[in-house]
């Protein structure tokens, strides 16, 4: 009988329940570097099949890995030893070093286009000048097909963030507001995130985690969250009848 390696398990495409927190999204991120423009960041969850993707200037790179939390990073052999990226990348999250050539832009744009069935990136919300935006994310998938053969089925659309919309916290900016975790280690509780999550599901667990460590900064966007949480502070059989339903959910 042959035998072969069907699956591989690397930390950032693990999707067992019992080795994740379920309120707390499991991210593999892929860097590559946009010249004197910065990198650009994506991200992907494979438990939950959320991408995204962005432009990060140099100088922000470090807070921006900080609040994304990443279990694993790929980086282009030819990045390996930038100065910037190695200050940036916490030693404690694993590095997979990948060969330049899956980060190229035809490559990326052909498996983009493959795994999602189009016939041209637009329909991602992708750009002309977007090449590196693709490069980063199209070495996710590349990496995601090869880790897990049998194919991921789940994957939603690719959002691509523009600068602008929420505000970017530094590490320590985090750690003094105790957002998600107490100023002294070890403990448990009394942050923000403590106070404010009464959600019943892990994916409202987890979009509320986000929320706090991304606040908005758009007027548009804050008046709009603010209108549909007062749409249910003013109607509670409502509210207790959504929550009685999500409740169900896992």
């Amino acid at each position: 009988m042959k035998r072969e390696v069907t699956e591989t398990v690397t930390p950032g495409t693990v999707v067992a329940d019992s080795l994740l927190n379920d309120r707390k999204n499991n991210f593999l991120a892929s860097i590559v570097g946009a010249g004197e423009a910065g990198y650009a960041l994506a991200r992907l969850d494979v438990s939950t099949g959320e991408v995204a993707v962005k432009a990060v200037p140099k100088d922000e790179l470090r807070a921006e890995l900080g609040c994304l939390e990443p279990s694993e990073v790929l980086i282009p052999r030819a990045l390996a030893e930038d100065e910037g990226l190695g200050w940036s990348v916490s030693g404690d999250v694993p590095r997979t070093i990948r060969d330049d050539w899956m980060f190229e832009t035809d490559v990326c744009t052909s498996e983009l286009l493959r795994i999602y069935g189009l016939q041209a990136l637009d329909g991602l919300g992708f750009q002309s000048g977007d090449a590196e935006l693709v490069r980063a994310t199209g070495s996710l998938i590349q990496y995601l097909g090869e880790i897990r053969p049998s194919g991921v089925t789940h994957l939603k659309p690719v959002r691509v963030l523009r600068p602008g919309r929420v505000m970017l916290l530094d590490e320590m900016t985090r750690r003094n507001l105790e957002l998600i975790e107490p100023m002294r280690g070890g403990e448990e509780g009394g942050t923000l995130l403590d106070v404010l999550d009464d959600t019943v599901t892990a994916m409202g667990g987890r979009q509320l985690r986000r929320w706090v460590l991304e606040p908005l900064v758009v007027t548009e966007e804050i008046w709009a969250r603010q209108n549909a949480v007062s749409e249910l502070v003013d109607a509670p059989e409502l509210r207790q009848s959504l929550r009685d339903a999500l409740g169900g959910v896992s």
